[in-house]
């Protein structure tokens, strides 16, 4: 997306990347969070759900991220974000509720990645240059939304997508439901 609207103005060899900048009271929260949580320094952010405001057809298979975590977690912490009221995976550190999007956005910042599906947070990482594994299911193709610096993993069950679909759409999740977690463990 970024490369079309610079091409559209005729700008070349635009750089794949966005920019947030956090002001000091934001570094602070997210600063207090990781002290209060007791989050080591060295950890990767998860996030297992996902907006579907503008899609019903994101990756949000529960079971499938809980096994990923069992995967890799005596190797791995996992720090979870997300909405109050999210399901908390097991075996994580969960501080879901406790962040806006900046403040989660700073919990990425100060990690060695993120692992979810494209989304908010996907596009956060970047502005950090932090690696994430993303999960893209048939709705989008990933030239549209995919970073380079990323572990990108495509879902088009039978070459499903891009459907472009924000209602249900059978295919997407089915291909979600049937997906084997392993791709994410082994990317991770």
């Amino acid at each position: 997306i970024i490369h079309q609207i610079c091409e559209f103005y005729g700008i070349k060899n635009a750089k794949l990347k966005c920019d947030i900048f956090l002001d000091s009271e934001e570094e602070k929260y997210v600063n207090d969070i990781i002290s209060r949580n007791r989050i080591p320094s060295s950890f990767l952010v998860i996030d297992p759900s996902c907006n579907k405001e503008y899609t019903k057809n994101k990756f949000d298979e529960f079971d499938k991220w809980q096994s990923v975590v069992d995967d890799v977690k005596d190797r791995i912490t996992f720090v979870q974000v997300g909405q109050k009221g999210n399901r908390p995976l097991k075996g994580v550190i969960d501080i879901t509720g406790q962040t806006s999007f900046r403040h989660a956005a700073g919990i990425v910042k100060k990690s060695s990645g993120f692992v979810g599906s494209e989304g908010g947070l996907v596009h956060a990482a970047s502005s950090f240059n932090r690696k994430c594994v993303v999960v893209i299911t048939g709705f989008i193709h990933p030239d549209l939304v995919a970073y380079p610096l990323n572990k990108n993993i495509w879902i088009n069950e039978d070459g499903h997508g891009p459907c472009g679909m924000k209602i249900e759409c059978g295919k997407c999740k089915y291909s979600s439901a049937n997906f084997d977690h392993t791709i994410i463990s082994d990317k991770i």
